[in-house]
């Protein structure tokens, strides 16, 4: 039996509009957040460069991997995490979320480029594929399609899978129905125990209506536990994050 720890955080992007709850004033917190929920592999989400930089600083028993938005180091990253001890990274890499993946560029209607951040791995000697994404806010089309993408390009059905993220869309939508629809199974559903909200995102007022934060597994894992972690004010973040406990 194999046990693994896994979530997922969109940690919010570093903008002076936020005033208090910018990120210089909540950014030890972020830290002390995912020390605490002390995941074996987990995908951030909002992570300007600098925001990324000070995370691998601050968490260095991770081995990082992300990419820019818009190319390079350049824009938000979803950047994925891995503890080297436990997940034995073979191959890493990313893609766009457009009919383009291979090359920065925004796909149908969406406000800006998406990227999704893979990583093949082992553990245990037993293969993974990890993903980690994050769903335009505005395009309803460029969401569904990009759930076609990961399940038409990514997931093979050939082994464990896992895709994480912020996917700006609710159980019910259509985005949602195509993931599960092809194989993956949302965590919380399939959690043995559950803790926390549904909701995930609170906007800084502690109160969440709007579950868009997931973890998605193949049908390989068996969910031991699932949790939506809160905090108290001032937050760390305008997301809860989710982990999941999963067994092999």
């Amino acid at each position: 039996m194999t046990e693994l720890r896994v979530a997922t955080f969109n940690c919010r992007y570093d903008t002076p509009y936020d005033g208090p709850d910018a990120w210089p004033n909540r950014r030890e917190q972020v830290v002390d957040l995912l020390g605490d929920i002390d995941a074996d592999l987990f995908g951030v989400q909002e992570a300007t460069p600098h925001q990324f930089d000070y995370l691998q600083d601050q968490l260095p028993g991770y081995e990082w991997f992300g990419v820019g938005r818009k190319g390079g180091e350049e824009g938000e990253h979803v950047p994925v995490a891995y503890r080297p001890e436990k997940v034995e990274a073979l191959e890493t890499g990313a893609f766009w979320l457009s009919p383009t993946p291979d090359e920065v560029s925004v796909g149908w209607d969406a406000a800006y480029p998406r990227v999704a951040t893979w990583l093949d791995a082992e553990v245990d000697g037993r293969p993974l594929r990890f993903l980690a994404t994050h769903f335009d806010h505005e395009g309803i089309e460029a969401r569904y399609e990009s759930a076609r993408l990961l399940r038409d390009t990514f997931l093979t059905g050939e082994g464990p899978e896992l895709v994480v993220g912020d996917f700006n869309a609710t159980p019910q939508s259509r985005p949602v129905s195509h993931l599960t629809g092809g194989g993956l199974q949302t965590a919380r559903e399939a959690a043995a125990r559950v803790e926390g909200p549904q909701g995930t995102f609170h906007q800084f007022d502690g109160h969440a209506d709007d579950r868009i934060d997931y973890i998605f597994t193949s049908d390989d894992f068996a969910v031991s536990r699932f949790e939506t972690v809160i905090s108290r004010a001032p937050y760390p973040s305008d997301h809860w994050p989710v982990v999941a406990d999963l067994v092999f």
